[in-house]
């Protein structure tokens, strides 16, 4: 975002979103992400607390493709640069 705007809210849409789940949100937590591929986000990223995971999708069109998973270490896109340890959060 070149410049932060002095308003209540953005009109930008994000390059990627990231969810978190917990085991009460197992099943139904994915309810919004139509609504996120309508939009034409292009990355999301579940982390998922009762595996300990990260899942990461791509936006395929109009459809969300499985793309990776990973359990100690991320590097997935759109930060495919950076390295994430997950094991310094679980």
């Amino acid at each position: 975002m070149p410049v932060y705007p002095d308003a209540p809210y953005f009109e930008i849409l994000p390059d990627w979103i990231c969810e978190i789940f917990a085991d009460c949100h197992v099943g139904g937590g994915r309810a919004i992400w139509p609504k996120y591929a309508e939009y034409g986000i292009p990355h999301g990223w579940i982390l998922d607390l009762a595996t300990q995971a990260v899942e990461n999708y791509r936006l395929s069109g109009k459809y969300w493709t499985y793309w990776s998973a990973h359990e100690d270490v991320v590097r997935a896109e759109p930060f495919e640069e950076c390295e994430f340890d997950l094991r310094v959060l679980f």
